[in-house]
This record gives C-alpha cells, structure tokens and sequence, in this order.
C-alpha cells in the first residue's frame, strides 16, 4: 500500500494566558490633558520581522495637542472622545520630541513577526511515497515572538533572543527492536551529557516511551545550553544529535526596572506522551509579574503553520509555510531608560534599600520607578532552581518586593505638606500667621517632642515647613481639624490607588479620617491623635509613588495626574493598537496664597542654610522639596528617610520623591542620608539635559539666596534634618557614586530590512533569527 505521511505545523489556537492579570483600561472618569508626542512605529518594507542583519525599528511621531496620533497615521483603533472639554491647565514648556528608533536589541537580536510583505507561492506537493501502515498525519504550532517592551525613546526594555536545547532524533523507522533504538540513542544521549554542564540523565523506559510515540520529533534534553557554547557546538554535532532553537525572553538591562517589568514563567512541562495534533513546538511562556503578566494577551504572538513531508525511511522530502507565525504587539512605556539608569546605579553605589519614583507633573508619566535592591528576570525567563528561587524568596533585604508600590511607610514630614495645605485652606492660617515651635507638647500625659531640643521660638508656615518644626504642625493641625487634614489628605491621593497600570501590584496605603478613629478606637481625631497624623505618623501608610503623586499636585497647582506607566500599544506594522492618554486624577482649586507659602517652604528647605534638604542643591536648575525621617517599626526598631518634592522650582518638569529603609537601630535622616541622594541623581540627570539640548525654558540658577546658618540649630541638635525622631549622623556615600556623568544617547538612523531570500526550511526560519 502507498501512502502519504504529511506532517504539519499548525498555528489556530493561542498559546494560553494568566488568569490573574486584570485588563487594564485607562480610567473613564478623569479628565485628559495635553501632552508631547507619543511613539509610534514605522512599517520597514519586505520582510520586516527577520531581516537577517538588524531588526526593525520603530520611529516616534508627533501628536495632535489632544494627545491623538496625526491624521496621516492609520490608527487601527480610535480613542473615544470625551464628552467634557479638557481641563485647562498650565503645561510645562517644552518642544515636541523629534523622531526617534525603536533601537535594535543586543546580540542576539529581537524575534519578532516572520510574516513576509509578500504571500510567498505554496508548493504544489503531489508525492507519493512507501511508508508503513503507522504513519498518519501530525500537526503542529510554532509560537509567534512576544512582543517587545521599550522605553518612551524607543530602547529595548523586553525582547527576545534564541535559546537552545540539546537533544536526540531517533530512528523514523517504526517497529525496530529495543536494543536498535537504544543503541542508536544512547550514542547521542551521552555525547549531550558529555557536552551540557549539569549533565543529562534518562531511563531507557523514557528512551523507548518517546520512540514509540514522539519519534518524529527530537528527545530533548531539559537544560539549556550556555549561550557562549552555541556555535562551538553547532560545528561538531553528531548525526543523531540535534540543537533545537526556540524563543527565549531576554532583558538587555538586567535588573533595571526588573518589578515594573515583571518576569516570564514556563506554562507547564516540557512536553511528553503521543504527539497531539494541538502541540507547539516547544513549551510556551507566560508573564508572571509586572508589565508581563499585565499585558500579556497583547505581548503574545500568533502561532504560525509549517509543513514538512517525509518519506517512509523518516527523510525530510519537501517542507514549506503554511502560515508563518505572528509577533505580539509592541509595549510602549513611559520610562526614560536614561534616567532610570541614572536612579539605579545611585541608589546601588549608595546601597540604598528603598525606592524612588519620578514624575512628569503635566503628563504623570512615570519616567522612573526604583525598587532596590532588585533581581534579574533574565534568571527567570525559562525556569529558575528551587534554591535560587528560595535564596530570592528569603532574603532579607526583600528583592522580591516592588517597593515603590507596595512598600507601606509612614510619610513622617513629607506629610506635613499636606497639613499645612489644610490649615491654610481652611482659612484657619495664613501665610502671616504664627505659632511657636517649642521642644515639645504635652497630648493625655504623652511628651511629643520636636527634633531640636531647643525651643526655635515663633514662625510662620514658610520657617515651619523650612525647619520642619513637629510642634508648630500640631497647633496648625488643631486649628483646621482633623477632618480638613484627612479630607486634604484623600484629596491629595493618600488612602487611595494612584491607578497605575498595574493594579494587581499597587497598595492604597491608609488615610484614616475621624470616622475611622471613632470606628477603631472609639475616640476622636483630636489631641495626641491629630498630632501624630499632622506629621505623617500613627496611622498613616503611603507608598513612594503615592509621595510623587502628591508632590506632582503641589508642582502643578491646579490638578494631580494620574501616574501613567504605558503610553501606546503598537501591532508589529507600527499601527497604533491602542493609546492611553494622560488624565487628571483630580482637580485642586487652591488660593494662590495657601501654594505660594508652600512651595517658599519647600524652596527654603534646599536654599537656606538652616533648610533641612540642603545638601539636594542641584547646579543646573532650582529644586525644591521636603525631608522626612520616620518611626517605621518597633521591635527591632527601625526608621525610614524622605526627600519628595519637584523640580525645577520654576515651570517644575518633574515631581519625585525617594525613600531609604534604615537597618535595625540605624540613625538616619531625610536631609543627610536621602538629599545627597536625590542631589546626585538630578545633577547627573540635568547634565545630560544640558549635553543634549533638553533643558527646559528656566534655565538659569537664579533665585538663590545666601547661604546661611541657623544661630544655633545645628549645634544644640547635631541634627538640621528637623524631622527625625532620634540624632543623626552623616551617612558616607560610597566613592562610585561621583563617578562620571553618562554621555548623551543619540538616536540611531532608521535601519531597512534586506528583501526577504527564498529560503523554506524550519531551521533557515531560525538561523534568520542571528545576527550575522
């Protein structure tokens, strides 16, 4: 009898996706407001996804000034347009960002959608060939590349390189004898233990098992081979040992912004037992975290089709596309890779275990977000040990933990912001009103005391904020009440999600109000109570993003934006998918008196040499901001340190605010352990503004008063941070961190892809993947 055996990959049915992850969709009752031009991507001509000597790239176009892609952009799904007009409000000065690349990835290179420009012209196959009565036709899927995740300038932040597994063919030939299968396999299966560092152990019961029911697929081993023995090895295979290719997520950062991000997971086992006609060709991944998990049915490809026909003897006759496979869309993000390098190599020379969250105050784009320390997704991407994963697992320093989301801190004198905003909107206080600022204050028996042992005598809210008096806050507190500082405080974000894109990993924090205090203690949010809220202490919990969130209010004046973490998602023709505009979380409708007196204390803070910020000076432009040192724990005891605030003082681009976890019984300070912190980070980030010609308008360090100290602050405390709870001392910044300033990235020309080779065959698919 003559038959046909057709063995056919097939791509219909999605690889499957979490089932944790909520979709996210941009809030629908909030406003929109202006912004600059948002990316979008550029189709290349021909085959645009496996150019064999450089991936695509995408360009960023400009916006209409609603946010909406140009006109002679083919937008495969519109915005709707909101029924109330946008809010107006003041935007930062700046240019339209020019065109930029999606650049290309590192060695390696992204895998992306191998569908060519051109349907290519099937084969006409009409062979007839012996084969045994077994023989029957198979299918098969190959997977579609994830897509990638970049950066608001195009940069690679996710993408995907070709990793390798180390296996067996054995005989097509059905019905042979035991011995001949496993004579022919173990050849082959102790060459790759040979070869693999971790070995290759398999029972001849497994051996026989895949022959009898996988044989026209390789018995691969269940290991990856290093990267760095890929092309020695493939020079020296023996002809029953293959080297399978398939996709493999890839992190050209490493650990930056490795929580936002997330990681990738295998969905389920290698694969065993018959072949079934649904299978792909090798175990599909899925996102387990971050931006992975979150918008992982948008990342994922589309499987493709791909046929191969073999003659009785198990040789390959003729193999072509059915249909190629489908990369996934396209993340663009807010962050500006640049500036997040900037904040993580800082805090990492400075060992800093903490976070730090930076703000655009008119978009709310998160431009960087740190959690440190952090880990390497790369470790994860297909499989991680049981004693890596629990080393991870049982650190102490929480690796694991995205702490500038879900890390809950007392505010401590960062909050004080929001105290004084109540009580000068109360009409309670104004900027010419004065309080004394004793050493301490007397609540039901309960000493509260002021950071300088000293009594500073009387001041207004601008000194206050300044000095960071604990006591003058308590009167202001008592002034406006408690229900005007709880309703500022909700107002302002506190107690509440920012609404972030990732709402599974995001915590509200608290903002307790008097209806909470009557519930939970049965008393009134009064006295002593009051007082330790008016200072960002008791009950109050806030995330670092939840900080910027505010500072970014108090910059703008007259709205908060809704952080924004994903701007665009883009199919692999550069087609806008979906847009995510910026939108306002609430509107704020401040006397211009209550901002003024504020924004002067903040400013003081860095100025004045009595300010508690001081040493957050930054040389190219005038910030301003609030220290903060607080009661995190009890037992063991330990603090946390603040700095929050925006900058530049003038036409402010961005809001930010940075927190440092203290040691059990460390003695840290907002002003002396965070500001030299934020300090770095801002100089070296505006010296790259100035290298590139991205300064902003107010470009001038004007302003500045004289350098002065207090008559005696810092020698009766030993302390100017004016809001911790014990004496500090000076921490030492590690020497790496005055090292040089990164040069400005240019943007590189856009890359055509070559006009697709006639080239059929799965492993040309492959090799098309490498760089050459």
């Amino acid at each position: 009898m003559r038959r046909i055996l057709l063995i056919t990959l097939l791509g219909t049915a999605l690889v499957p996706m979490p089932v944790q992850a909520q979709p996210y969709a941009e809030p629908s009752h909030v406003e929109r407001v202006p912004e600059p031009a948002v990316p979008k991507a550029e189709p290349v001509e021909d085959d645009p996804v496996f150019p064999d000597d450089a991936p695509p790239k995408a360009v960023i176009v400009p916006e209409d000034e609603n946010g909406a892609p140009a006109p002679a952009v083919n937008s495969a799904k519109k915005q709707d347009k909101d029924d109330d007009e946008p809010i107006d409000v003041p935007a930062v000065s700046r240019d339209d960002a020019p065109p930029i690349n999606v650049k290309p990835a590192k060695p390696g290179g992204p895998v992306q959608d191998p569908a060519p420009s051109k349907k290519e012209e099937k084969p006409k196959m009409a062979i007839t060939l012996n084969t045994d009565t077994s023989a029957r036709p198979l299918t098969r899927r190959v997977p579609g590349p994830r897509g990638q995740i970049v950066d608001r300038r195009g940069e690679p932040l996710a993408q995907n390189r070709l990793g390798y597994y180390l296996g067996v063919q054995l005989p097509m030939v059905d019905k042979l004898p035991d011995s001949s299968v496993l004579t022919r396999a173990r050849y082959g299966v102790d060459w790759v233990k040979r070869t693999l560092p971790g070995g290759w152990t398999i029972p001849d019961d497994k051996i026989l098992e895949h022959y009898r029911k996988r044989r026209w697929v390789p018995l691969l081993s269940d290991t990856l081979v290093p990267d760095d023995q890929v092309e020695k090895l493939k020079a020296h295979l023996p002809s029953t040992v293959v080297l399978q290719p398939f996709y493999l997520r890839a992190y050209p950062e490493g650990s930056t912004a490795s929580h936002t991000l997330g990681y990738m997971q295998k969905n389920g086992k290698l694969i065993s037992g018959d072949l079934a006609s649904d299978e792909l060709l090798w175990t599909p991944t899925i996102g387990a975290s971050g931006l992975e998990q979150q918008f992982d049915t948008q990342l994922t490809g589309k499987p493709g089709l791909y046929s191969v026909l073999f003659n009785a003897e198990g040789e390959k006759v003729t193999e072509e596309w059915v249909e190629r496979p489908k990369a996934g869309n396209t993340l663009v993000t807010s962050l500006d890779l640049r500036f997040q390098r900037i904040v993580e190599r800082e805090m990492q020379a400075d060992k800093v275990r903490g976070a730090f969250v930076i703000l655009d105050v008119r978009t709310g784009d998160v431009i960087a977000i740190c959690s440190n320390p952090g880990f390497d997704p790369n470790e994860r991407v297909y499989g991680i040990s049981h004693e890596r994963h629990a080393a991870l697992l049982n650190d102490p320093d929480k690796p694991l933990l995205p702490r500038a989301m879900q890390g809950l801190y007392p505010p401590a004198s960062t909050f004080k912001i929001v105290t004084a905003l109540a009580a000068l909107e109360s009409g309670k206080v104004t900027d010419d009103t004065y309080f004394s600022c004793p050493n301490g204050m007397m609540f039901s028996n309960v000493w509260m005391r002021n950071h300088n042992k000293n009594s500073e005598g009387d001041m207004n809210v601008v000194r206050a904020i300044k000095r960071s008096c604990n006591t003058w806050f308590f009167q202001a507190a008592m002034a406006a009440g408690g229900a005007n500082v709880s309703a500022m405080g909700i107002k302002l974000g506190f107690g509440d999600k920012t609404g972030i894109a990732l709402p599974s990993m995001e915590l509200p924090g608290r903002m307790p109000t008097p209806e909470y205090y009557q519930k939970k203690r049965g008393t009134r949010m009064a006295g002593g109570v009051l007082a330790n809220v008016s200072i960002g202490q008791g009950d109050v919990e806030a995330t670092p993003l939840q900080v910027a969130q505010m500072m970014a209010g108090v910059a703008r004046g007259d709205a908060i934006p809704r952080p924004r973490l994903v701007r665009q998602i883009q199919d692999v023709d550069g087609t806008i998918v979906q847009s995510f505009p910026p939108t306002i979380r609430t509107v704020l409708n401040f006397k211009k008196d209550s901002l003024d007196a504020v924004r002067k204390g903040m400013r003081a803070v860095v100025e004045d040499g009595d300010g508690t910020g001081k040493e957050a000076e930054n040389k190219y432009v005038i910030i301003a901001g609030k220290t903060g040192t607080g009661e995190w724990k009890e037992k063991p005891k330990r603090n946390v340190a603040w700095f929050a605030g925006f900058i530049p003082f003038k036409n402010p681009e961005y809001a930010f605010a940075a927190i440092y976890e203290g040691n059990i019984d460390e003695t840290v300070s907002g002003g002396k352990t965070v500001a030299p912190l934020v300090g770095n980070v801002f100089n070296k980030i505006y010296k790259l503004k100035k290298d590139g010609n991205e300064m902003p308008d107010e470009k001038a360090k004007g302003g500045k008063g004289k350098s002065r100290k207090g008559d005696n602050d810092e020698e009766e405390t030993n302390d100017d941070d004016g809001d911790k709870p014990l004496a500090a001392t000076k921490r030492r910044r590690s020497p790496s961190s005055s090292a040089p300033r990164p040069e400005t990235v240019a943007a590189p020309a856009p890359v055509l892809a070559e006009p697709p080779r006639a080239r059929t065959g799965l492993r040309s698919f492959f090799d098309r993947f490498r760089r050459r």
